[in-house]
């Protein structure tokens, strides 16, 4: 659905704005891992990545992606950390 295109779009922007913003870590919750697979379909993740390190959890997760995105933000690069509540 476009409607649903143009605010996935919109959220990337934000998230970018937000990126030049925080210095430090940014952790985005989405609702469902549904919702973050279509999010990341629609989003251009490279003007985040350029941004911040991008973490994204994965079904099944592991604590090593907590501990890498940690690392990230202790090294002073900052880091964005897409997960699922």
């Amino acid at each position: 659905n476009k409607d649903n295109q143009k605010m996935w779009c919109e959220l990337e922007n934000l998230l970018s704005n937000v990126c030049n913003i925080v210095p430090d870590g940014i952790v985005v919750f989405f609702q469902s891992f549904q919702a973050l697979e279509i999010f990341i379909t629609f989003a251009d993740l490279k003007r985040i990545r350029q941004k911040k390190p991008l973490f994204i959890e994965v079904k099944g997760g592991s604590d090593r992606l907590l501990g890498d995105y940690q690392k990230s933000i202790e090294s002073g690069t900052g880091s964005i950390l897409f997960s699922v509540m």
